[in-house]
């Protein structure tokens, strides 16, 4: 069986980062809400939305679409015999070529 999931080497750094603040490891949704923040204050930075622009978020590349909904570029995996997922392609920056 192959399934998408965000890369583990995205989330690693995020993870250690949060766990270095924390104390503890992040609940999944902490992605999320961190990725948000990151798209808003680069909003601000900018003066507008950055539509169209990707990049890299806690879970891996993520792009901002007209209409306000986030792209993320997700990992396919592949579970082995044992059931341990297993990376069969790394995930693709959204909008770029081949993705």
């Amino acid at each position: 069986a192959w399934f998408p999931a965000p890369d583990p080497s995205a989330r690693a750094g995020f993870e250690s980062r949060y766990m270095t603040v924390f104390g503890e490891r992040p609940p999944r949704v902490a992605a999320v809400a961190y990725d948000a923040t990151a798209l808003a204050g680069r909003a601000a930075r900018i003066g507008s939305p950055p539509v169209g622009e990707a990049m890299m978020g806690a879970d891996g590349p993520i792009r901002l679409l007209p209409g306000g909904l986030a792209q993320r570029g997700l990992a396919i995996f592949a579970l082995d015999a044992s059931g341990q997922p297993r990376l069969v392609q790394p995930a693709p920056v959204p909008g770029a070529a081949g993705s």
